[in-house]
């Protein structure tokens, strides 16, 4: 059975990770209203003795947007509780020896139902995960190159 948690080490807590996450050109975003996602696919560090999560995730729900604290703290502990839940399958589908920063940031003006929270999520998980089996699927040109050669002369090539 999956264990529905989201412990620290899945937490973005560095000030130079989430730096790097908002300022890299490589970064990615998606849009599903109320939230926003912005992640960035980097190679995990080995010096920590791999401590680090494959992914971690930073919630905002920006002053600008939600004027009162009440709404604020709401609007993230219904982002933090879809990602605890619906989370698996984006940390299967990140490659091994990379890891995922992941910002998901509010974009509404008012409170919005947990339900179309949670839906607006899941589809951002799910965009992003399809974004990161694209990546890793990818194959540079000399690998194409080869196979297509392979093919065209019926060697066997996996």
């Amino acid at each position: 059975m999956t264990a529905y948690k989201f412990p620290k080490q899945e937490r973005l807590t560095s000030d130079k990770l989430e730096e790097e996450l908002f300022v890299s050109k490589q970064r990615r975003s998606a849009s599903a209203f109320p939230l926003r996602a912005v992640w960035l696919l980097k190679e995990r560090p080995q010096h920590d003795g791999n401590t680090a999560a494959s992914v971690q995730l930073v919630v905002s729900s920006p002053k600008k947007m939600l004027h009162h604290a009440v709404d604020r703290n709401r609007a993230r502990r219904q982002v933090r509780e879809a990602w605890r839940l619906n989370s698996q399958r984006l940390k299967e589908a990140v490659p091994a020896g990379k890891m995922l920063l992941l910002a998901l940031v509010w974009t509404a003006p008012t409170p919005r139902p947990t339900t179309e929270v949670f839906l607006k999520a899941i589809c951002l998980m799910e965009r992003i995960t399809r974004d990161l089996k694209r990546a890793s699927s990818s194959k540079s040109f000399l690998e194409k190159y080869v196979y297509k050669i392979c093919i065209k002369n019926r060697h066997i090539y996996k």
